[in-house]
């Protein structure tokens, strides 16, 4: 007994160090995903209301200062100058469409090369094209650790420091005044970081996990979106993608949505006095959210008011 003992202890700390070498830390699975795509939708959400917390500031934005800033795809203006929540919505759609374009839609965060990026691309592909499920999980999740080698690259932190100098750029102007900028860099750098480490741990899960999101003008899905400004009806179109979907292939190649994609919609054929009502009833419900918030005065409190 006393030898059967030994052996099953011996077992058990085999197996816990064997365990303690798997990178755990990097798998996701469904529940998982979701939750803390969740998580980081609710964090940004958060930066972006605490830092353009200020209405008055805010509501001197207008179509034609941000289209002489050199912005595109500004929505017009019975959308855009109807009130404080609709100027965040759009700065909101600003920030995650850069963020999914630098660090989401790409097969590999960590390549630091446009032309190597390009090339694990096409062998992303071509091993996916074999229809081995666990050779693609194999050579996505080992490939993925790998480019950990150029973490300290600068690549990262390049594109990151482009974010803050563009949002400051553009919309510097109407942060709140009672923040500091470093307090602002550093909670939205918190979100891109976060960004990173979410994307890593998708190219290293069990899954193949799909990112999405819409341009403006792209017809309502209610299988794929959720819309914040609740117009749903048929024909209704998007204005704003304010946080990408995340979806699933399962092994039999079906599509699972997890997590429906966050989107401003507006109804195409909509009257311009159907339009300011819903955005004016939207800013309203905001206005009440915002009486929640805890205030923040100088830097020490400023720290202390945000929920991240």
């Amino acid at each position: 007994m006393e030898t059967t003992s030994q052996n099953q202890q011996a077992i058990l700390e085999l197996s816990q160090k064997l365990n303690a070498l798997q990178p755990q830390r990097y798998v996701l699975y469904d529940e998982q995903c979701t939750a803390e795509w969740r998580g980081l939708r609710q964090k940004f959400e958060n930066w972006v209301s605490k830092s353009f917390e200020n209405a008055a500031i805010l509501n001197t934005m207008s179509s034609d200062l941000l289209i002489s800033k050199g912005l595109y795809k500004v929505p017009p203006e019975k959308y855009l100058e109807t009130s404080a929540h609709t100027r965040r919505a759009y700065i909101q759609s600003y920030i995650s469409h850069f963020i999914f374009d630098e660090i989401l839609s790409v097969w590999f965060v960590q390549v630091p090369d446009v032309q190597v990026s390009q090339a694990l691309h096409t062998m992303a592909q071509h091993m996916k094209s074999k229809g081995d499920w666990q050779l693609w999980e194999q050579w996505s999740s080992s490939t993925s650790t790998a480019l950990e080698c150029f973490s300290n690259s600068g690549f990262l932190p390049g594109k990151l420091d482009n974010l803050l100098h563009t949002v400051d750029f553009h919309f510097g102007e109407f942060y709140n005044n009672n923040m500091s900028r470093k307090l602002v860099h550093d909670k939205l750098s918190e979100v891109f970081w976060d960004c990173v480490g979410f994307k890593a741990k998708l190219e290293r899960g069990e899954s193949d996990y799909q990112l999405e999101c819409s341009d403006r003008g792209k017809l309502y899905s209610e299988e794929n979106m959720n819309s914040t400004s609740l117009e749903t009806r048929e024909g209704a179109v998007v204005q704003l993608s304010l946080w990408p979907s995340i979806s699933k292939t399962s092994l039999n190649a079906e599509r699972l949505i997890l997590e429906h994609e966050a989107v401003w919609t507006s109804a195409q054929g909509a009257t311009q006095q159907d339009a300011e009502a819903d955005l004016r009833g939207k800013d309203s419900l905001s206005q009440k959210e915002q009486q929640l918030d805890v205030d923040m005065e100088d830097d020490d409190t400023e720290t202390e008011g945000w929920i991240l």
